[in-house]
């Protein structure tokens, strides 16, 4: 009996061992897997850093083109206003000159009625003062 026993054992052991070969073998796949997917992901970070710095490269070149065309832009407000300013006093000295001028038209207007004796408003002749009278 003590022989069926240690060959039942025996059995038992060597199921244990092919058990445990055959998880071994599975770990080792396991493990390559990982390997590699950690291989790959190395690589992935690696690109991201790369791709980070040329970001912040990008980032800073826009940065500069922003503030150069942010300094034109001021530039060409500055010279705005200065050309508002300027054409607020000719429109100023023109409105004032065409006051002047209607003014100026209102008088020659009355004196040339006043000399011809035709009424430009009622657009008729009537008797002059400046006339003599038959």
């Amino acid at each position: 009996m003590s022989e069926i026993l240690s060959i039942i054992l025996d059995v038992l052991l060597l199921a244990g061992l092919g058990t445990m070969i055959f998880y071994c073998f599975k770990l080792s796949k396991s493990l390559d897997t990982f390997r590699q997917g950690r291989e790959e992901f190395g690589r992935m970070v690696q690109e991201l850093s790369e791709n980070i710095i040329k970001a912040e490269g990008a980032i800073a070149g826009l940065k500069d083109t922003a503030l150069s065309s942010g300094e034109d832009l001021q530039r060409v407000i500055d010279r705005s206003k200065g050309l508002i300013d300027e054409l607020e006093i000719m429109n100023d000295a023109g409105d004032s000159l065409a006051e002047r001028l209607e003014k100026l038209a209102e008088k020659n207007r009355i004196a040339a009625q006043e000399l011809s004796g035709y009424d430009f408003e009622r657009r008729y002749v009537r008797k002059s003062r400046l006339m003599p009278r038959p």
